[in-house]
């Protein structure tokens, strides 16, 4: 579980393709102290699980469903990731509740500058429609945000100028396809409601 306030911006330094799960090797300022094999941390809103660590990276590997499901088929070597290790019991939650379980991935169709922060719209997925509306929360590429608009074939967000700085959105451009996870209670108020 995951709180969607990324720590830190990792790059991608290798990724295998040469078996049927992809490893990836994200080189991060994280502490490798506190990273054990086994641990779960959020890369780009996708839980992934530590194979291998060194003192400046760590090693995951891509599942076929993690492909088809993510944007990961786009990523290359210095892809810039979006990171944030699983919450402690205890921890702040700052953002809303994340599982790194991601729904879909879609595309960046308009970037506007708004004062200081900017506005970005996405492609609305036609299966996530019940779940987004005005004011919920919404995981992009990891990052906890709020739909501010929404319409039948879009939403969009607002990106204050910390998040701007201290997140890959900074790096995305039209065209741009990014991973999009809806709010858990949204997802099981639907299963409950249409039993």
């Amino acid at each position: 579980m995951f709180s969607g306030i990324i720590t830190d911006i990792g790059i991608v330094s290798v990724l295998n393709k040469d078996t049927d799960d992809w490893k990836v090797e994200i080189k991060t300022v994280l502490d490798a102290n506190k990273i054990s094999i086994g641990d779960s941390i959020s890369c780009d809103g996708i839980c992934l699980t530590v194979i291998e660590i060194s003192h400046d990276s760590f090693i995951a590997q891509i599942s076929s469903e993690t492909r088809r499901v993510t944007n990961v088929n786009y990523w290359d070597l210095g892809y810039k990731v979006n990171l944030e290790k699983s919450l402690r019991v205890g921890d702040l939650l700052n953002g809303h509740f994340v599982q790194g379980h991601v729904d879909c991935h879609t595309e960046v169709s308009k970037i506007e500058k708004d004062g200081d922060s900017h506005k970005i719209r996405f492609i609305l997925p036609k299966q996530l429609n019940q779940y987004i509306t005005y004011k919920c929360s919404i995981t992009i590429n990891g990052i906890s945000l709020t739909v501010n608009k929404v319409s039948k074939t879009f939403f969009e967000v607002n990106i204050v100028p910390h998040t701007w700085d201290n997140t890959n959105l900074s790096h995305i451009s039209i065209g741009s396809r990014v991973n999009v996870e809806v709010d858990l209670i949204a997802r099981y108020l639907e299963k409950l409601y249409t039993k």
